[in-house]
């Protein structure tokens, strides 16, 4: 959706500025009241994009929040169970196997910092918070793996489910992370550059050039080097 509004957007920047260098150039063979009327046309149709724009990326924005949340919600789910199981039933210490005392001494006390760390990144409240948690839990169970759990036929399973929930959580972050760049569509589509020359526009004209932020020259000669147009040249003169 972010590209096809930029798309969009540059395409209406564009338009602005081959109307901008039309102007600049000067407009003789239309009258004030033909160019007046296709800079409010090109501008209202900026102004409509840009209230366009605005609205979809707000609920795309809202849709992103609601799935990072969806995401976050399942891994701490996934976690919780993954701590009723590992440390509350031990349903994998009947499968655990260590090379000596001191071998699973040191097994335990990683456990228990773990255990831990869990807590005190389930306690953050965060989507962050909740994936370090998911990774955590994925990190304890395969140390257990590594000294027999995986012998258990809850282990595959448990493990992937906490796989699968970090995987969700982290694209979901990545997305949320990489959301519309500052600014709205309708700066961009309104932010054309001065032009170089001083353009024999209409002070009116300025006025609505200058209201949606699209720099000309000022001029007091309201008119000057206009005659009667045809169709034709009004159409010639639009943007696009």
């Amino acid at each position: 959706m972010r590209g096809d509004l930029i798309e969009q957007g540059n395409a209406r920047l564009q338009q602005l500025n081959h109307l901008r260098d039309q102007l600049a150039g000067g407009v003789s063979g239309l009258p004030a009241a033909v160019v007046r009327a296709i800079v409010a046309s090109a501008l209202a149709d900026v102004h409509a994009f840009a209230s366009e724009a605005r609205s979809a990326t707000g609920q795309s924005t809202a849709e992103a929040q609601a799935a990072l949340q969806s995401a976050s919600d399942a891994a701490r789910a996934a976690v919780a169970g993954f701590q009723d199981d590992y440390f509350n039933k031990r349903i994998f210490d009947p499968y655990l196997r260590f090379a000596s005392d001191k071998d699973e001494e040191a097994y335990r006390q990683r456990e228990q910092e773990r255990q831990r760390e869990i807590a005190e990144a389930l306690a953050e409240h965060t989507p962050e918070g909740d994936l370090r948690a998911n990774e955590l839990a994925i990190d304890q169970l395969k140390d257990a793996g590594a000294h027999g759990a995986d012998r258990s036929k809850d282990y595959q399973p448990k493990l992937d489910g906490l796989e699968h929930t970090r995987k969700q959580l982290e694209e979901k972050l990545a997305a949320s992370h990489n959301g519309p760049a500052h600014g709205s569509a309708e700066a961009s589509t309104e932010a054309a550059a001065a032009p170089t020359a001083d353009s024999p526009v209409p002070p009116d004209v300025v006025a609505i050039l200058r209201a949606a932020k699209v720099a000309v020259g000022d001029h007091s000669a309201e008119g000057h080097g206009v005659t009667t147009a045809t169709p034709q040249q009004a159409n010639a003169l639009m943007p696009g």
